[in-house]
């Protein structure tokens, strides 16, 4: 199994929570061989797969959206290692995309709302994605969430923003 991030080089900490996903699925799941890789950080989309000893991988697109990043740049940068003809590979819809991550996100803003004692009525919930004008589909996720907080979540006022649109 490869869980692909985008990471960052500025933050190397930017990947300590897909590495702890990853000891995890090792740990508590028994998975036998879980890589991680990013984007930007090391090892790179490219580089993985000379560190998988398996003929079957499934890549899990650490992503909150199915676009640019997981469409597009993860399987071709994949596919450019010379290992990757020889293996059988598969990909998992991005973790965003999972059917249960509004009610998460209802879960931990009711969290922080209880927390920080804050009110509904009073605070407002921005939801930030990537996003992307390569990609149409790069900022549906983020929208759609927010859509559905707004109209179910714990609170009216929630935005969403994009780091790249």
């Amino acid at each position: 199994m490869i869980l692909a991030a985008h990471g960052s080089r500025r933050h190397i900490q930017a990947g300590t929570i897909v590495e702890e996903h990853a000891r995890r699925l090792r740990a508590d799941y028994n998975v036998h061989e879980v890589a991680v890789a990013f984007r930007q950080g090391e090892p790179s989309f490219a580089e993985v797969m000379d560190s998988i000893a398996s003929r079957e991988v499934t890549v899990v697109p650490f992503f909150s959206s199915d676009g640019y990043f997981s469409q597009t740049v993860l399987p071709r940068e994949l596919s450019s290692n010379r290992r990757y003809s020889q293996l059988r590979v598969q990909f998992t819809n991005p973790v965003g995309t999972h059917p249960q991550i509004p009610d998460l996100v209802k879960g931990r803003i009711r969290e922080i709302f209880h927390r920080f004692q804050l009110t509904p009525e009073r605070t407002a919930v921005l939801i930030v994605g990537h996003g992307t004008p390569r990609h149409a589909a790069s900022a549906s996720s983020t929208l759609k969430l927010a859509n559905q907080l707004e109209k179910t979540g714990p609170c009216t006022n929630v935005y969403p923003a994009f780091l790249d649109e």
